[in-house]
């Protein structure tokens, strides 16, 4: 188990847990946005025991009402979560039917159309290899069960009451993209394809890998030219006060225990990540 596993789970964790609860109950509008990627068949037993401490403890915000909350037009003491997924992988889709349709609660799904058009196996394994694990493990080494959705499935997702953003054409970090064209081709023609086969409008955009080395001025003013939202992957929470274009979101593993998922949820994690979230925020004129 990992050491900070193991801390949140000692009597020091919970009693910061205890704190953090007591703080954030006389905290007004406080939202914690989660991320997913691609859950494994065998851990899906772990992803509904999370779901449903989460929509138990807190509750789930549907997508379209962040914007209301963001301008201030929903309030509410505590936390409340908003779910994402990353990447388009269909163990996402099979997820909603299992445990999120029964419970009502929607996400965003943030997509790389590229994967979604990736057309047999051996292809979409070097999509995953090259693009999204950035090359840390071999096209070979890829699991069989890890797939992209199809556009089916995204409209399947649509018609439940789910929104799809977009997460670039091909996952690529766009601060590793020297070409202005190809960058804009990337940020921009991924909501337009994906506008395109769906028809509807794509006002969301999460950049790949979701750091701070993962964005830059650059990308930041063409982001702005298309979308009317942009979500990073660094942790905190989002309020009334939140900029649009430096929306945070904590990553979540579904090995983490239920204690540590709600410390993650409290913001627990806020001081040691404190220097990050203002960095981004700082940097981009986003406070």
């Amino acid at each position: 188990m990992k050491i900070r596993y193991i801390i949140a789970n000692s009597i020091l964790g919970r009693l910061l847990l205890g704190m953090a609860k007591k703080l954030n109950n006389n905290t007004k509008g406080a939202l914690k946005i989660l991320i997913y990627h691609d859950i494994p068949y065998n851990d899906f037993d772990k992803f509904e025991e999370q779901i449903k401490c989460i929509n138990r403890d807190y509750g789930f915000i549907n997508p379209d009402d962040l914007q209301k909350i963001l301008a201030g037009k929903i309030e509410y003491y505590g936390t409340k979560v908003l779910l994402t997924f990353d990447d388009g992988f269909k163990s996402n889709m099979i997820l909603e039917e299992k445990f999120l349709k029964p419970l009502g609660i929607k996400a965003i799904f943030f997509i790389p159309p590229g994967f979604i058009n990736a057309k047999d196996r051996n292809e979409q394994k070097i999509f995953i290899a090259e693009n999204i694990y950035n090359n840390r493990f071999k096209p070979e080494e890829i699991p069989d069960d890890m797939a992209p959705m199809s556009w089916k499935d995204l409209e399947h997702l649509l018609d439940h009451g789910h929104m799809v953003g977009a997460h670039t054409i091909n996952h690529q970090r766009v601060t590793e993209i020297e070409s202005e064209y190809e960058l804009r081709q990337e940020i921009i023609e991924s909501g337009n394809t994906l506008h395109k086969k769906l028809g509807v409008d794509i006002d969301h955009f999460s950049y790949p890998f979701g750091n701070i080395d993962s964005i830059d001025q650059r990308a930041m003013e063409i982001i702005g030219e298309r979308y009317r939202y942009c979500y990073s992957g660094i942790r905190g929470n989002n309020s009334r006060d939140t900029n649009p274009y430096g929306i945070l979101r904590d990553p979540v593993s579904v090995d983490a225990p239920l204690v540590y998922l709600s410390f993650i949820i409290e913001d627990g994690l806020k001081l040691y990540y404190k220097k990050r979230t203002l960095s981004l925020l700082q940097k981009y004129n986003l406070l």
